[in-house]
């Protein structure tokens, strides 16, 4: 009788045991569940904030092309082109490390006639990218490069930026933070709530807006038809997303 109440008792405290952790396992299911519905309330919105100012540099791209009845006699006009063509830049103070090829292809050249193909020659084509940190010199160069390379040059596009550009993202990251908070501050008046503390701020993207110049290519320009070159202004975009808390 004794060694059946003992086991009554025991199951009695195992029952007891399970239910208490069965308890404490639902009661942290819910206070989980509780703190996710929390993270989610509040008021979250996304903020943008845009800096411009005058470029200080500027980019051209350019190719040189040359067609001969050899590959080796393309190549060698090509070459002689090339050479006065960055002579003349560096005799602009455009440094060696501005000047990169892009790109160099020799391929045959044909000609296409009552559906017959025949070969004309060959092409050499030498691309480049140049970096100009004086602006104010942009159009005096490419007079120069056109009456060098004459109708040998077809410069494909210009750009322009800024040498230092961290300080224009910093600002713009400031102001869309500040434009975030004022969309914020709209939804909660609008809601009949108040706006509180801010629980997060992501950074989603920066980038820089930079005006571009398409070309098509150019021939030797007279001595009395200068280039002008408008730089206009580049811009640096930053998009912020904000989570702000509900006050009680």
């Amino acid at each position: 009788m004794n060694g059946f109440v003992a086991k009554k008792n025991h199951k009695t405290i195992l029952m007891a045991v399970v239910e208490g952790f069965m308890k404490i396992f639902l009661l942290t299911i819910l206070l989980s569940f509780s703190s996710v519905m929390a993270d989610e309330s509040g008021i979250k919105v996304s903020g943008t904030g845009e800096v411009k100012t005058t470029p200080d540099i500027a980019s051209i791209s350019f190719a040189i092309n040359t067609v001969a009845t050899s590959a080796s006699a393309a190549q060698k006009e090509n070459a002689k082109i090339t050479n006065s063509v960055v002579s003349k830049l560096k005799a602009a103070n455009v440094a060696t490390k501005d000047i990169q090829t892009s790109g160099f292809h020799v391929g045959p050249e044909y000609e296409y006639k009552n559906s017959r193909r025949t070969l004309k020659g060959h092409r050499v084509t030498h691309s480049f990218n140049v970096t100009i940190r004086k602006t104010a010199n942009l159009g005096d160069i490419i007079d120069d490069l056109t009456q060098k390379a004459g109708e040998a040059i077809a410069i494909n596009n210009i750009g322009f930026g800024v040498s230092d550009d961290e300080p224009l993202k910093m600002r713009s990251l400031e102001l869309s933070v500040e434009n975030a908070r004022k969309k914020a501050e709209v939804l909660a008046k609008a809601a009949g709530v108040k706006l509180g503390d801010i629980e997060s701020i992501e950074e989603q993207s920066s980038s820089i807006v930079v005006p571009m110049r398409g070309m098509e290519m150019m021939k030797a320009a007279s001595a009395d038809a200068a280039t002008h070159i408008e730089s206009g202004e580049v811009g640096v975009n930053s998009n912020v997303r904000d989570h702000f808390k509900i006050k009680d």
